[in-house]
Order: structure tokens, then C-alpha cells, then sequence
């Protein structure tokens, strides 16, 4: 029961929680005046850890997408060691430098400006992060291990028969790691970042139909 609950309703709730609160907020947003967008870095030094993390996030997301879309790839990349090696030491140091730049970042927010949904957010991308380089470095070779396990999760719950007899089996860790990752799909689109995305989005739309 509590397996069905986890990783077969959470997944259900998170999309439909996404779906519903990205149109939330793009007609919320598209219906407010303009706000100054957040100032997220006030120094070069700033600056430099918030690229380094939209770098380092962006490999780690990469490789999970290759992953879970090219599995047959990925297990022949890691037939000879030396690859497999190299590819797990590429993800350890791409999911370090993310957590370590996440923590330094320095932040210029107002309390005011600084929503709930931001600090729920950053706590479980904090999660998310230390939870999947944890695995990483917990229970070695990864990229080959999820690929008979979680990515038939994934494809059985983009095929809407969600299986969760192999995901149930995983450590704590492994199952924290999936569990984060709904809940920061469902919260995602309510931050502060998100919002000003959408509206940004929504105004260039608006901007090039026809009837704009």
C-alpha cells in the first residue's frame, strides 16, 4: 500500500498539481502589472556559482534524460570499464560542483519577495541533489544498475501503468531521490523563478500572434 501511495498516486498528483499550477500562473501572471524580476546574485562572484550551477544542474538533468530515453546506449557505453568509470566520475563531479554551488550562492532577496513555494522548493532541490549524489557515490555503477530498474519505472509511468515492483525494491536513498523529484515537479511552477518564466514566456507569445 505504502508503495502504491509513493510512486504510483504521488507521480499522478505531482503532474496534475503541475499542470494545474502552470496555468495558474500564467493567468495569474498575465493579469498582475509588472514586477521587478528577483535579483538572485548581487557579486561577479554571484554570478559565477549561479553559472556554474545552471552548467552543472544542466549535465546532471542531461544524463538522466539520456538515460532514461537511450538505456540500450547507455549499458553498451558501460561495457568497458574505463567508460563506465569515466562517465560515473563525470556525474559525481557535475552533481558536486551543482550541490556545492546551490549552497554558496548568495541570495538578495527581500523577506517579502521570498514566497513559501521558493523555500520549499530550494529544500528539496537541496534533497534532491545531496539525495542522488549520495547514490552516486553509495552504490556504485548507477548509470548501469538504473537502467534495468528505474528507467522501466520511468517508461511505465509515461505509459500510464505506472510498475512499481523494481522501485520498491531500492535503498531509502534511491526511493528519496524518485519521491523528491515529484514533489519538485508539483511545487516547481509556483516559485517566484518559475512565474516570472511563464509571464516571460506568455508576453513574447502574445507578442508575435497575429492577433497581438
Amino acid at each position: 500500500m505504502r508503495d502504491e501511495i509513493l510512486f504510483v498516486v504521488v507521480p499522478r498528483l505531482a503532474a496534475l498539481c503541475c499542470l494545474s499550477a502552470l496555468v495558474m500562473t500564467y493567468l495569474g501572471r498575465s493579469r498582475t502589472s509588472d514586477r521587478q524580476e528577483p535579483v538572485v546574485t548581487d557579486s561577479k562572484f554571484g554570478h559565477g556559482l549561479a553559472r556554474w550551477w545552471r552548467y552543472s544542474i544542466g549535465l546532471v538533468l542531461v544524463g538522466h534524460l539520456v538515460g532514461f530515453a537511450f538505456p540500450g546506449a547507455v549499458m553498451f557505453w558501460d561495457r568497458q570499464l574505463a567508460r563506465l568509470v569515466l562517465l560515473e566520475c563525470l556525474g559525481v563531479t557535475a552533481g558536486s560542483v551543482a550541490l556545492l554551488s546551490l549552497l554558496l550562492i548568495p541570495m538578495r532577496r527581500s523577506r517579502s519577495s521570498r514566497s513559501p513555494f521558493d523555500i520549499i522548493a530550494a529544500t528539496l532541490i537541496l534533497l534532491e541533489v545531496g539525495s542522488g549524489l549520495a547514490v552516486a557515490v553509495r552504490y556504485r555503477w548507477a548509470s548501469s544498475w538504473a537502467e534495468v530498474t528505474l528507467t522501466p519505472y520511468v517508461h511505465s509511468l509515461l505509459g500510464l501503468k505506472p510498475s512499481v515492483v523494481l522501485v520498491a525494491q531500492m535503498p531509502f536513498l534511491v526511493q528519496l531521490h524518485v519521491f523528491c523529484a515529484f514533489a519538485i515537479l508539483a511545487i516547481g511552477p509556483l516559485t517566484t523563478t518559475a512565474g516570472f518564466l511563464i509571464k516571460s514566456t506568455g508576453s513574447r507569445i502574445r507578442r508575435t500572434s497575429p492577433a497581438g
